[in-house]
């Protein structure tokens, strides 16, 4: 389903209790010229091997095809150990090369810290932060836990999209979901690896369809810092923290 329709005077920022901010504007995100950074997380566990690692391959290799040049990709698969197998910054030839080169290893899934590894690979942008993770969702040998996660991804402001892939027993999806309900990302299940490509291309057709609101702000310093503030939809009576970065008055002055 497409992102539900919101009028932008029903959005307000807060501060201390007090009004700073209140929606003017909306469009959609693919209209609005802006980036996304995404981190594609992968399990590569050597139940992976075969046709479930050949999906996953084939559906990176849509992402990547369909990512803007204001877009950053980066892939990070995780087995016993995290690795990061395509940099933000590659380009498309070198990361169609890499993903060749991706193998399914070891013997456990360590599904938690590989998810954390990946929330530290984000790197400060004004960029829309989002990771997606293509998993069954069965952890094993964690030094972290899925509360670790959810906290990690708040305090970074990263969403998390997650697919579940049903290689096991079915109940471990229900990680998968709770990391995107958690996050504010969005979950599906894959019931097959040839499910994975048609799942990231409606990814990537949501993401496009979500809505970028314009603010006028007031009563906030023009001092070039980055300020904590809470979002408010009023017809939900819904709350989210957001960062905003206000210009400096020397930048203002500049640019007259």
């Amino acid at each position: 389903a497409a992102p539900q329709q919101i009028a932008p005077s029903d959005l307000t920022l807060n501060s201390g209790g007090n009004e700073v901010g209140r929606g003017v504007a909306v469009r959609v995100f693919g209209d609005a010229g802006y980036g996304v950074q995404d981190i594609l997380t992968l399990d590569a566990s050597g139940s992976m091997s075969g046709g479930p690692l050949n999906a996953v391959r084939r559906s990176i290799a849509r992402f990547v095809s369909e990512a803007r040049p204001q877009d950053q990709v980066e892939v990070l698969s995780f087995a016993n150990e995290t690795h990061i197998d395509v940099p933000f910054g590659a380009s498309k030839d070198a990361l169609s090369k890499d993903l060749q080169q991706l193998r399914s290893r070891g013997t456990e899934t360590h599904l938690f810290d590989g998810l954390l590894d990946a929330i530290g690979q984000f790197k400060a942008t004004p960029l829309c932060r989002r990771l997606t993770v293509i998993s069954d969702g069965h952890d094993e040998g964690s030094k972290h836990t899925l509360d670790d996660v959810i906290h990690q991804a708040a305090a970074a402001h990263v969403s998390i999209d997650s697919v579940g892939l049903t290689r096991s027993h079915p109940e471990y999806l229900r990680v998968m979901a709770q990391l995107a309900q958690a996050t504010g990302g969005r979950y599906a299940q894959a019931k097959s690896p040839d499910d994975l490509e048609g799942l990231v291309s409606q990814e990537i057709a949501f993401l496009k369809t979500a809505p970028v609101v314009t603010f006028s702000l007031t009563d906030l310093p023009e001092d070039g810092k980055v300020h904590e503030l809470d979002l408010e939809w009023h017809p939900e009576n819904l709350h989210a923290s957001v960062d905003v970065m206000t210009p400096s008055e020397n930048l203002l002055r500049q640019s007259k």
